[in-house]
């Protein structure tokens, strides 16, 4: 045999080993996702109503979260994103019409930074908005004139959210989906749909109602990081 059978019959070989070891692991990977036992699902054996009244419990028990939301009313659309706890608060609110402005609050004080738009939609001339840009509101439960804190004070209250919003008996499963990566059950009742992690403690990941509000909720747990503005940054009392 010359060299050049020899090398090319050794090549052959090769490729050939190569092919099987190639078909070998696919034909493996293949055997495995087909007959792999599947998924527990420790959600299975409750019922609709019993994994609402477990997520809903226990949400209401949770020390803090985020939640990110959209609600539509009165032809407005108010959008927010907070992070929240009973002892602190921070995060930003947009209203469709009225223009934005970042919240903060700790204890019982809260503080607003409006952008130029909400100050001009709450009667400051556009000429003096410059005098304003960039600055904070700040008010408490004990300030002679609390309106501010009584009026804004409550979207930093965890127990606002999911408060009677949530029916307790009626639901009915749906499909399996994702949420941020993380497997939910659809449960739904009526016109309100609301997503569970498929866990042994289902944590709420999200609450629909139609098109008039949609929130999702996460970091369970996650300490709130809210800081007062400098003293210098907030506007005196008048």
């Amino acid at each position: 045999m010359s060299r050049v059978a020899s090398v090319a019959g050794s090549t052959a070989a090769i490729g050939a080993a190569a092919v099987g070891v190639v078909a070998t692991a696919f034909v493996t990977t293949f055997a495995t996702a087909a007959f792999a036992s599947p998924v527990s699902n420790p959600l299975a054996k409750l019922s609709a109503d019993q994994i609402t009244h477990k997520a809903v419990t226990d949400f209401r028990s949770v020390s803090s979260f985020h939640i990110a939301g959209a609600v539509s009313a009165s032809g407005q659309q108010e959008t927010f994103s907070l992070s929240l706890s009973q002892k602190a608060c921070s995060g930003t609110v947009v209203m469709s019409k009225q223009g934005s402005f970042a919240i903060v609050e700790i204890g019982h004080t809260v503080w607003i930074q409006p952008d130029n738009t909400f100050w001009e939609s709450s009667g400051v001339p556009a000429a003096k908005v410059s005098a304003v840009h960039g600055k904070w509101l700040e008010s408490s439960s004990t300030s002679s004139d609390n309106s501010l804190y009584k009026g804004v004070s409550p979207i930093c209250s965890p127990s606002q959210y999911l408060a009677g919003s949530v029916p307790a008996g009626g639901w009915a499963k749906g499909k399996t989906t994702t949420i941020a990566g993380e497997r939910a059950l659809e449960l739904t009742e009526k016109g309100t749909v609301m997503y569970v992690s498929v866990a042994a403690k289902p944590e709420i990941l999200r609450v629909t109602h139609g098109s008039a509000s949609s929130l999702t909720f996460s970091a369970f747990g996650v300490p709130v990081k809210a800081s007062a503005p400098a003293a210098s940054q907030v506007l005196p009392r008048s």
